[in-house]
């Protein structure tokens, strides 16, 4: 089973691109070939073979000929021969004769059937040489260079979009692959596991079946024997309870897992551009005010998967009794710190600003004033764990331990 929402989509691209730039490799070929092709020689080699081959042609009736004049010649000296029971003719030296003048007709007619033989292979060998050279011939003068060319240029722009297409693809496929990777070969150990199981079970099955059947004692020892050295326990059903207990925990594990394989392939796969942080939110632990600590650690695991803008209530100030550029030079430039007006909350801003589809807002407030929030109404809220040493947000993979009191600032302000 694939998980990877971009394995399809991934692999019809590859499919495309391995395609079409084997049919711009065909047309690329046949180009050299038409580029390559010397008319004036093959229009030479053409007409060489066809002398040939008339050559041949016209030697083929001689041969026959020649061998028709040797057989009846042999069939001559046959005739004369009188029968085997002619006892003066056997061991006459007129039986001498005819027997040496047979051999030399016989050799001479069987060399003259070889060389029509070995002429009629190559007569054969040249009538193909001739069907190609003169089908290149008549294939060369009705290439079109121009369309071939054209079908170059144009495959060109194709397989580059295709391989933009791919490049901009693989990231969000390797992605999910790391995410659900080590899930995914834990559950293949479970379905495997799972198949061996089925099988046992059916052969503990059988066995239990053929115990039923059994005619006598005997039969029954040998079937209980086969079931302990097959399956390690002499009795069939109780084989079968302990599997089928196995089996249930197994199919429990892959249901699970199959559960989680799907969310955390669906986590993976969102295209998150910018993250919006609820700053304030990550200052506590509990009820404890932590100050900048935790937010801090992870914007830093963050800043580098998308841009981040870090928004704060105005009470921001007074908590940390810092100015807007103090709390900023906490962060590094490229994170964008915005602290909201005095009296107004950063909820409304941060769903304010969260309108595209691309931007999620890590906080672990449920906005229920703000259902019609594209955000809310959309999910794309992502919740975070502050512990007394640790900020954690799972669906994105962060783990950072922090340390109140120890932040420093990553910039000095003027």
């Amino acid at each position: 089973m694939e998980y990877n929402p971009f394995a399809a989509e991934y692999s019809k691209l590859m499919a495309d691109v391995y395609r079409l730039k084997a049919e711009q490799k065909n047309w690329l070929n046949q180009l050299s070939w038409y580029e390559a092709f010397d008319t004036q020689s093959a229009f030479a080699t053409i007409n060489r073979l066809r002398r040939e081959i008339q050559e041949m042609r016209d030697r083929g009736p001689i041969f026959q000929k020649r061998i028709e004049e040797f057989s009846r010649k042999i069939m001559v000296v046959e005739a004369s021969q009188k029968p085997w029971y002619d006892i003066a003719y056997r061991f006459s030296a007129t039986k001498k004769s005819h027997d040496l003048i047979l051999t030399t007709l016989r050799v001479q007619r069987t060399a003259l059937i070889e060389d029509a033989a070995r002429v009629d292979s190559s007569l054969k060998t040249k009538e193909a040489e001739h069907a190609k050279a003169s089908a290149d011939a008549e294939r060369h003068q009705a290439f079109d260079q121009l369309q071939h060319k054209a079908a170059v240029q144009a495959s060109t722009p194709r397989i580059q979009g295709l391989e933009h297409q791919l490049a901009k693809l693989k990231p969000k496929k390797d992605k999910v692959d790391t995410r659900i990777g080590d899930l995914v070969t834990t559950m293949q150990d479970r379905r495997n596991t799972k198949q061996e199981l089925e099988y046992n079970i059916s052969l503990a099955s059988r066995y239990s079946a053929s115990l039923t059947n059994a005619s006598d004692r005997t039969e029954k020892w040998h079937i209980h024997q086969e079931c302990q050295q097959t399956l390690g326990d002499s009795k069939p059903d109780r084989v079968l309870n302990r599997l089928q207990r196995q089996l249930h925990s197994v199919n429990h594990d892959i249901e699970k897992l199959d559960a989680r394989i799907r969310a955390d392939a669906a986590l993976a796969a969102r295209d998150i551009q910018q993250l919006l942080i609820d700053g304030n939110n990550m200052c506590y632990h509990g009820r404890t005010f932590i100050g900048l600590a935790a937010v801090v650690e992870a914007v830093d695991d963050l800043a580098c998967t998308c841009s981040i803008v870090v928004v704060f209530d105005s009470g921001i100030r007074g908590l940390l009794k810092m100015s807007d550029a103090d709390i900023q030079a906490h962060f590094p430039d490229f994170v964008e710190v915005h602290v909201v007006a005095t009296e107004q909350k950063a909820d409304e801003t941060l769903l304010t600003l969260a309108k595209e589809k691309s931007i999620f807002v890590i906080s672990n407030d449920r906005f229920a004033d703000f259902p019609d929030q594209p955000a809310v109404r959309e999910n794309r809220l992502i919740r975070h764990s502050v512990t007394r040493e640790r900020v954690l947000i799972n669906e994105l993979q962060v783990d950072r331990p922090y340390f109140t009191h120890s932040t420093r600032p990553h910039r000095q302000t003027s």
